[in-house]
């Protein structure tokens, strides 16, 4: 049937006013800054106006800032914006369709819909797709998104493949379903060329996490996979080190590296490959005992805690307490607690901790400290009569160890007198280890702690009071501790309260309802939601939080900042000697970068520790308190990026979603299962061996901004 002329005409008119209003969005978008992006993004477009300048700036073709708006989008975490950014997925610009692919999956999350969508026009716009930053972007989206079946984990390895191999995906398509329907894939050869490495990286790291999800369902890769992961994981397989890598990171989760694949890449010229491979269940005494003579601490490191777990009860500890070297590093420190598990006689390792515990008191405290730990549990008769001096140590960090090895020996008494000492983790560490040993006994002691000044101290004294029989007396102390945690009014206070109004919950009733009301409309919506639960709980109704959200940001960021911080070196000093460099990521991080800026021109940082080290992993500092949960007053926002966690990146540490409380980590490896969690917002650019050495409690002297040109 033809249309009627008032038809057309109706039509006409759309078409014209749709072009009239796209100028419009053009030429607004046109106008909009990337301080405006900024703003928007950091406040999470919490106002339609807002919403709608990051939607506009995203559809903007002609604007340099449409991969940012695209970016800021995908921050915003809403399933409801993938129908919004799948036409970004044809801009012009591959940088933009690049931020699209990654934004579409942020957006999708785990709904189901938005999901399926979000796969399925990937998968589409993957076919003909030529740039290979955009097909790597495209693959990493893929493999990240959640599997639902078979079916799709299928459709999704086929394609993830192809782009790691020298084909291409074609897609089937039922025609008869509306819009169309994928309803299968095929891989195509093509000719013969190298497959480019941003196409690979990404194609792997997005079988990097398919291949974790798939192990978590207790499944495997296809053959065909394997056959391709292997052949690039060979030493000469790639001439990236960085492919090769990541094509071991592919294998290990699904248990696909052999012990010939290991035996190769265990002798390969790059240090991370030949970590990684020594990681492999299958990996031979043999390939392990050339990694515990590796030049690179990292290999060493990782052979010598592979051997303990798989040798050490059969071939003995003579590597072990050879390892131990005279001086702390992180090969020492791993040594001396391997010799906490059993030895044989001529290995000497009580002897070699008898000796190492007796120097306890002495400046380098760290060694004595394992030990003590490692002798509570290896030869308890021997080593228990040297607790004494631990409890007396000037030190805090050696009598927190202490409290973990009087926790091993059951020793009441002095887990009592630890739990009274002046340091907040001290005090924490004899909480945990009295809550399992002496339990409801000691509930007086977890009762006083509640008032204690560190939120760690809180939160285990608040677990210990799990099933407690003094209801009322635990109750009186959980809501003065509540009342007192919500007058310092810091966001870093969040866990804590959590923490008391669970365990308020258990031991509670509704005659505390009254005085728990207020805390519906907490200005924490973790906190209003957790006191809303209680109060349901109690009276059987229910009851809705109601937080009181603050209104607006608390970080300010303006143009000059941003230019000037891309220009800015950060240097860190050391107290122990030593100094690392490192480059704001400005444009991916901005207002991390303005966030930590700002605290380190403060001073903020001078002074603290690294109180986290996990060799072969991350180190971890910032906190005033030198643990997890003490921390800055005011959360910040996260910007979760495309980056990958590589090896000298800076991050912000949390503790969930939007929970940055200015403490930081840098990753001493490659560690793609951090990606897209955490905000990296800078890098090392010299001094990384610096960053190697920096061992627990290691104090930052200061940090400080160097402008540039």
């Amino acid at each position: 049937m033809r249309p009627s002329l008032s038809a057309v005409l109706l039509s006409a008119a759309a078409a014209l006013g749709a072009v009239a209003a796209g100028g419009q969005a053009q030429k607004r978008a046109s106008d909009v800054t990337r301080l405006a992006i900024v703003r928007a993004e950091d406040a999470r477009a919490a106002t339609a106006d807002q919403l709608q300048l990051l939607i506009e700036a995203a559809g903007a073709e002609a604007s340099p800032l449409q991969a940012m708006a695209v970016r800021a989008l995908g921050r915003l975490e809403r399933p409801e914006m993938v129908t919004t950014l799948l036409p970004m997925l044809d801009a012009k610009a591959p940088g933009v369709r690049a931020e699209a692919a990654n934004a579409l999956a942020q957006s999708a999350g785990t709904d189901p819909a938005a999901v399926k969508t979000a796969r399925d026009r990937l998968l589409q716009r993957l076919v003909g797709e030529q740039e290979p930053d955009v097909r790597g972007a495209i693959a990493e989206s893929l493999g990240r998104l959640p599997i639902d079946s078979p079916a799709v984990a299928a459709d999704t390895e086929k394609a993830l493949l192809g782009v790691a191999s020298r084909v291409e995906v074609t897609k089937h398509l039922d025609k008869t379903a509306a819009g169309g329907r994928i309803v299968g894939l095929t891989l195509t050869p093509t000719r013969v060329v190298a497959v480019p490495v941003p196409a690979l990286a990404g194609a792997l790291r997005g079988l990097e996490s398919f291949a974790r999800g798939r192990a978590r369902a207790g499944q495997g890769l296809a053959p065909e996979t394997v056959d391709r992961l292997r052949a690039l994981a060979a030493p000469r397989g790639s001439p990236s080190a960085r492919i090769r890598a990541l094509a071991l990171l592919c294998l290990l989760p699904v248990n696909a590296v052999d012990a010939d694949l290991a035996a190769q890449a265990g002798d390969d010229p790059d240090v991370q490959v030949r970590r990684l491979a020594l990681t492999s269940a299958a990996a031979s005494l043999a390939t392990l005992s050339r990694g515990m003579r590796d030049p690179a601490w990292l290999v060493r490191y990782e052979a010598l805690l592979r051997y303990g777990r798989r040798f050490q009860a059969a071939e003995g500890c003579e590597p072990i307490v050879g390892a131990i070297g005279v001086t702390a590093d992180h090969v020492s420190l791993l040594a001396i607690d391997l010799l906490s598990n059993p030895c044989r006689p001529g290995d000497k390792a009580v002897e070699t901790l008898l000796d190492l515990a007796a120097a306890v008191g002495q400046p380098e405290w760290r060694r004595p400290a394992h030990a003590i730990v490692a002798l509570a549990k290896a030869a308890p008769n021997r080593g228990r009569p040297m607790l004494g001096r631990f409890l007396q140590a000037g030190q805090w960090q050696s009598r927190m160890y202490a409290a973990n090895a009087a926790a091993q020996w059951g020793d009441v008494d002095a887990l009592r007198s630890l739990a009274e000492d002046a340091n907040d983790n001290v005090r924490e560490a004899a909480i945990s280890g009295l809550s399992r040993i002496a339990k409801h006994e000691a509930d007086a002691v977890y009762i006083k702690a509640l008032a204690a000044p560190g939120f760690q101290v809180v939160m285990a004294a608040a677990r210990a009071l799990t099933g407690s029989p003094d209801r009322a007396t635990a109750i009186a102390g959980l809501l003065a501790s509540l009342g007192r945690l919500t007058a310092l009014d810091s966001d870093s206070s969040r866990d804590p309260r959590v923490a008391v109004l669970e365990r308020l919950q258990e031991l509670g009733s509704p005659v505390q309802a009254r005085e728990l009301q207020p805390y519906v409309n907490d200005t924490d919506p973790r906190v209003a939601a957790q006191a809303a639960r209680v109060l349901t709980t109690w009276t059987g109704r229910t009851v809705e939080p109601a937080p009181r959200l603050r209104p607006s940001p608390v970080d300010t960021v303006t143009e000059e900042d941003l230019q000037r911080l891309a220009r800015t070196t950060v240097r860190v000093t050391m107290a122990g000697g030593g100094q690392f460099e490192a480059r704001l990521m400005v444009d991916l991080a901005p207002v991390s970068c303005v966030r930590f800026a700002a605290l380190a021109g403060q001073g903020y940082y001078n002074g603290l520790t690294f109180h986290r080290v996990v060799p072969n992993f991350l180190i971890q500092g910032g906190s005033p308190g030198a643990n997890e949960f003490v921390g800055y007053s005011r959360y910040m926002r996260d910007e979760v990026g495309r980056p990958s966690q590589v090896r000298g990146t800076l991050g912000t540490s949390t503790r969930g979603r939007d929970t940055g409380d200015a403490q930081i980590y840098i990753n001493l490896v490659d560690s793609p299962r951090l990606d897209h969690d955490y905000t990296i917002f800078a890098e090392v650019t010299r001094g990384m061996e610096v960053v190697d050495r920096i061992l627990e409690g290691d104090v930052i002297q200061k940090v400080e901004l160097r402008p540039g040109r």
